[in-house]
Formats: C-alpha cells, structure tokens, sequence
C-alpha cells in the first residue's frame, strides 16, 4: 500500500485535451481507478494527435471536458523515442505495482515497446484492448500485435467475439472477458426540451467500416410507412460527397440532416434526447461506445449483428440486430419499431439493464491483475 491508497498505478493512454472516446474512456479509467488508488496518467497526446486522429482538430473544446482531477497527469509522451524511454525508467524508479496499457493500433507497438524496455519486470501490467487488431489490418499487423500483447500479466477484452479470438491468437495468455462502461455523459449535462419529431440518429466518426451507406438507402421504405427524420452527426473520415450524391439520387433530402464536425460534449444530450432510436449499420466491428451512450438515454438501438454488438443489444427488449450490408433488414426493423410503438417499453428495460455498465465492476478488474 502506498499512505492510504490501495495500489500504485499508471494508465498509458490519450487523455484530456485530446477529444474522442478512446480519450474519455482513458480519464474516465483514471479517475475511477483513483477512487481507492494512487493514480498517475502517462498521456499520448502528442502522438494521438499526429498519427490517429483525421479530423479537422484533435483538441477538446468542450466547455464540460472531461479532466483528470483524482488522478493525476503525470507525464505527456511526445514524438520522441527518448520521452518514451524516460517514462519507462521513471515508472520503474517510482515502482508502480499496476501499468495499464490502452491498445488499439500497432501503431502504438513502437512506444509501447521502448516504455517496456526501460520498465523491465517490476510491475504488473495489463493490457485493456479497445481492438485486438486494427479495422484496416494486414499481416503485420497481428505480427505486432502478438508480440506486444504478449508481454502482458493479463489482456482485458470487451466482447466475446474478441475473447475467443484472443484465445486462439495468444494461446496460454491470462485473458479477461470486460465490457465498455457507461461514459458519463448524462451526469450534470443538461439537454433542450424534446422536440415532437421521430427521429433516427446514426452518431460518430464516418468511416467506412460503420455502414452508414445501407442505413442512408434503407430511408425511403422507411418514409414510406412513416414520417421520421435520419440525422448523422459525426465529422466525415472519408468522401462526405459520395453520401450526398447517394440522399440525392434517392431523393430524401429533406428528411436528412447532416451536422459534419465534431460534437462537444454539451451538445451530446440533446442529439440523444430528442432522438426515439439510435442507428449502428457496421460492416464490421469490435464493440462500441455509442450503444453505452444510447443506454445512457434510455435510447433504443438498431445494429448490426457483427463483433461486440450482440453481447450488448437483447433482441426486442433494448433494441434490435439485423444482418450487416442489408438495407431491406434496417427498414423493417425501423418501422416495426415505430409502428409498435414500443419506445417507453424499451426505455424502461435499459434503464434496468444498464447498470451492469458501470465502472466499479471495471475496476475490480483491473485491480484484479
């Protein structure tokens, strides 16, 4: 025990003022883990910025950021090789009992490889995989990303599909079946009244693995039953004009709204509130956050059956599933939706079903290790 605390820590991962969900799911991990520990965040912020983040800008200019208070910002790991070498010797100096590594990408191999050499064998450490693999990977990157996940006391996963991947993949590794918790957001944030409008709202990053394509040719069946507005709101990480091109030629115009940038954090409750279902048309997929958001609203979810997102949506109780890549499937699910007039009824079976999404279990985890 280090005074009062429980455990020395280290998380190593972006954090505040770098915006997105990897970043509020690393302070969040922290100020959690500081409730009973001693906690200090190694931030990758200089290198987020460079090496993952495509938007316009990679800063946080949320009036309502989410910070470190508990936990404590320790040191930032910069472009420099040497600054990740240094963080290592000074982990070791300091002699955590626990690191907690954040990965996501093999671009992360690099750094993470020199914090292990000058960190040795002293601690612990754990690693908390968002993806095992990148959603664009090759042979290399599972080359990179065994090596380095082998090196981990104990890997946490977040869905089933990644679990059982792991097992095969990392054959003998200590493995963890986790889960994404709740991120907060509906905490202290106030949102603008409701507006009497159905709406369908797809939330986050454009990129091509999200499907957003099938949900937008799926609208037309959709208007056809039942008046309802697709609003997309997320900056566009590829052609915005190909989506355009597409609500045009199906002639749905003025039942899609789109807002391209990046949404603060005050902003979120009011797309979620006056939203009746949240979309997630995935390709493909590990899990993800925007279904901890929904619940966190009480918003039903349709997604795709693909990754994590089966372990999270219960068939007609949360939300539905659907098959990926099918437009006819989302269209049906959407109007036996709005034609059931269920929305209260699976409101009031998240608000039950959410609190297993909290953190405390989380950290038990973690502090498991």
């Amino acid at each position: 025990m280090t005074g009062d605390f429980f455990m020395k820590i280290a998380v190593i991962g972006p954090t505040y003022p770098v915006r997105g969900g990897i970043s509020h799911y690393t302070t969040l991990l922290a100020e959690n883990l500081a409730e009973r520990n001693e906690v200090f965040v190694f931030s990758l912020e200089k290198f987020y910025k460079t090496f993952f983040y495509k938007g316009r800008e990679a800063g946080d200019f949320s009036r309502k950021a989410i910070k470190c208070k508990k936990a404590r910002v320790s040191m930032k790991l910069g472009l420099n090789p040497l600054s990740w070498l240094s963080a290592g010797f000074k982990l070791s100096k300091q002699n955590f009992g626990l690191v907690v590594f954040e990965w996501w990408h093999v671009f992360l191999y690099p750094i993470y490889w020199t914090v292990l050499l000058g960190l040795g064998k002293k601690a612990r450490k754990v690693f908390i995989c968002h993806n095992v693999l990148p959603h664009e990977h090759s042979f290399l990157a599972g080359f990179f990303a065994k090596r380095m996940l082998k090196r981990a006391d104990k890997v946490i996963v977040n869905s089933k599909e990644e679990f059982e991947y792991l097992r095969t993949f990392l054959p003998g590794s200590k493995i963890i079946l986790g889960f994404l918790p709740l991120l907060d957001f509906s905490s202290g944030l106030k949102a603008p009244k409701s507006l009497k409008v159905r709406r369908v709202l797809f939330f986050g990053f454009v990129r091509k693995y999200k499907g957003l394509a099938y949900l937008i040719e799926a609208m037309p069946k959709v208007l056809e039953k039942v008046p309802v507005e697709l609003w997309i709101v997320g900056e566009f990480w590829e052609s915005k004009q190909k989506y355009l091109e597409l609500i045009s030629s199906l002639g749905i115009g003025k039942s899609v709204k789109i807002v391209d940038r990046y949404v603060s954090n005050e902003e979120i409750p009011g797309f979620f509130q006056n939203s009746s279902i949240v979309a997630l048309p995935y390709v493909s997929a590990t899990q993800s956050s925007i279904v901890q958001l929904a619940y966190e609203f009480n918003k039903p979810v349709i997604a795709s059956k693909v990754g994590g997102l089966p372990d999270v949506i219960v068939e007609g109780k949360t939300g539905y599933l659907v098959k990926p890549k099918d437009s006819a499937a989302l269209s049906n699910a959407l109007i036996k939706f709005f034609k059931s007039g269920k929305e209260k009824e699976f409101s009031k079976n998240i608000s039950k079903f959410k609190k297993k999404f909290g953190w405390e279990r989380l950290v038990r985890m973690v502090e498991g290790v």
